[in-house]
């Protein structure tokens, strides 16, 4: 992928272009947790750049990237966590992150409600320390403490915070990239939980079957394949 690099911001703008929408209202039927059950996590770079390509066409510079938490059983929103793992999800969005940059979108990451520091830290070894959103100042101390030295921005002050992080530059693609690319991500992601029972869409937890992040026909028709044993199931079970 080519991008043009123009220059980084240098004066204050009034205001932003921030997107908070949760990854699959953006990438149809790509969730947090299609991308925390890829077999090739690599993908994760590719959505996150096709994900600022689509933002940056609409005139977003900003985006806010899921949560500092990992997916649980009683998660409210199961499918905006990445996955159960921290490192797996601390990979995911260093993956995401360089993608969207790439494209020309600062990625952020949501650190409001609860923090699973395990995700920290595995992003400070990594050195994928993109800037977070927290609610308060003693949120902001704490990823301090746990030795994160991106960018930690408080939300009351969002706008003055983010104003001097604007890049500008302007990706370059061909628009049938990024529906191949999103079948993709859907095809790899296909999880088999067991040879028995049926398939599942958008149903996380489910106890038999196959799990798949999207009810198209070339998705489903691969996932009875994998039923019937004619194909095999690319993904991970994102909440072991």
């Amino acid at each position: 992928m080519v991008y043009i690099a123009f220059l980084l911001i240098s004066s204050l703008s009034l205001s932003i272009d921030i997107s908070f929408a949760p990854l699959q209202d953006i990438l149809k039927n790509v969730s947090l947790m299609t991308l925390g059950s890829l077999g090739d996590l690599t993908l994760a770079f590719e959505a996150g750049y096709y994900t600022g390509v689509i933002l940056k066409s609409k005139g977003y510079d900003y985006y806010v990237i899921g949560s500092l938490d990992t997916l649980s059983q009683d998660d409210a929103t199961p499918l905006n966590r990445v996955n159960a793992s921290p490192f797996i999800t601390a990979y995911v969005y260093e993956l995401m992150g360089k993608g969207l940059s790439a494209a020309g979108v600062v990625p952020i990451i949501d650190g409001r409600g609860k923090i699973e520091k395990s995700i920290v830290v595995s992003l400070v070894t990594r050195k994928a320390m993109f800037p977070v959103l927290v609610e308060n100042q003693s949120k902001k101390l704490y990823l301090e403490n746990l030795g994160y030295k991106g960018r930690i921005l408080i939300y009351d002050s969002l706008e003055s915070s983010v104003e001097r992080l604007k890049f500008f530059w302007t990706p370059i693609y061909n628009r049938q990239d990024i529906e191949k690319t999103r079948l993709e991500i859907l095809l790899n992601s296909i999880v088999m939980i067991s040879r028995g029972g049926d398939v599942h869409v958008k149903e996380p937890f489910v106890k038999d079957g196959i799990l798949v992040f999207s009810d198209e026909p070339e998705i489903i028709s691969r996932a009875y394949d994998v039923l019937k044993g004619y194909e095999t199931a690319p993904g991970r079970i994102p909440w072991k």
